[in-house]
């Protein structure tokens, strides 16, 4: 388990021999002041339940080799500057309660893919610049109890069986 969180000085990039700690389960390097992109090696931490990267500069697409860290219980994102759509194999993850990507550059639409991670309690995907249609698959997140979409261009409905 690594935790460094809440120090603006600590800067820079992550290294990619991060993907060495093949046993760790949580990974925590949330308020910090990194930068860069996300590595690709994070998937190599096929252990991993959580991933907290919130709240730092990191910059370009989120990677979508992290659709195969079939054990992610947890993904913040947040409040970091990434781009590009929120890639499909979003929905390989199958254990995935939360999922934070609020506050960031995101765009393009909510992929129909979410519908499959039905273990989703959390989905925040507020303040990016997405233009979606709410795809009906998320009505198969029965166990939502918070999901949170404002400050984007998304119309539809959605079910009224959350929670």
């Amino acid at each position: 388990e690594l935790r460094i969180h809440s120090n603006p000085s600590l800067r820079g990039t992550i290294p990619t021999e991060l993907g060495q700690m093949t046993n760790a389960i949580v990974l925590t390097l949330r308020q910090n002041a990194h930068t860069g992109t996300l590595p690709t090696t994070i998937a190599l931490l096929t252990k991993l339940t959580m991933l907290d990267l919130q709240a730092n500069e990191f910059t370009g697409t989120i990677p979508t080799v992290f659709g195969l860290l079939a054990e992610l219980d947890e993904l913040w994102l947040s409040s970091n500057q990434l781009r590009g759509k929120i890639w499909s194999e979003v929905g390989m993850l199958t254990h995935l309660r939360v999922l934070n990507l609020e506050n960031n550059i995101l765009t393009g639409t909510i992929p129909t893919e979410l519908g499959f991670s039905t273990a989703l309690t959390i989905l925040d995907l507020m303040s990016n610049q997405l233009t979606s249609t709410i795809p009906v698959e998320i009505n198969l997140l029965t166990d939502m109890v918070d999901l949170a979409f404002r400050n984007n261009i998304i119309t539809g409905s959605i079910s009224t069986e959350f929670g």
